[in-house]
């Protein structure tokens, strides 16, 4: 990780999808800022089906996976595995179980893999 100019703190490269890919540096404490308040905003439970597919959609256990990959991938900066988070989990999961729920949750769009055998990161 390299640092900030304008703080002390470790800073994160996101990539951000969209119509242009691009990449940007930020403050490793504005990018947890941030990641928090998108999940913040989702819902307890998901919207029915005829919803639009994304974050409503996600169930519980993916929640609980996503948020520990956002914390993992914001404290290390580096993708994070599925053995990795099934370690952490609070729940019995396999890793298995986990690249289930991450392939899921890469079909939503909120995370991807930047190359075939590395963990996931979130999206911007």
């Amino acid at each position: 990780m390299s640092e900030c100019a304008q703080t002390s703190h470790p800073a994160i490269n996101v990539s951000i999808f969209g119509n242009r890919a691009k990449s940007v540096t930020i403050d490793r404490i504005a990018a947890h800022s941030y990641i928090r308040a998108i999940m913040s905003m989702l819902p307890t439970k998901p919207f029915s089906d005829d919803r639009p597919a994304g974050l409503a959609q996600i169930d519980q256990r993916s929640r609980e996976i996503f948020r520990r990959l956002v914390d993992t991938y914001l404290d290390t900066g580096e993708p994070v595995g599925s053995r990795t988070i099934s370690r952490i989990l609070p729940t019995n999961l396999s890793p298995a179980s986990v690249r289930n729920v991450m392939s899921d949750l890469e079909d939503a769009g909120l995370i991807y893999s930047p190359h075939t055998s590395a963990g996931r990161v979130p999206t911007g």
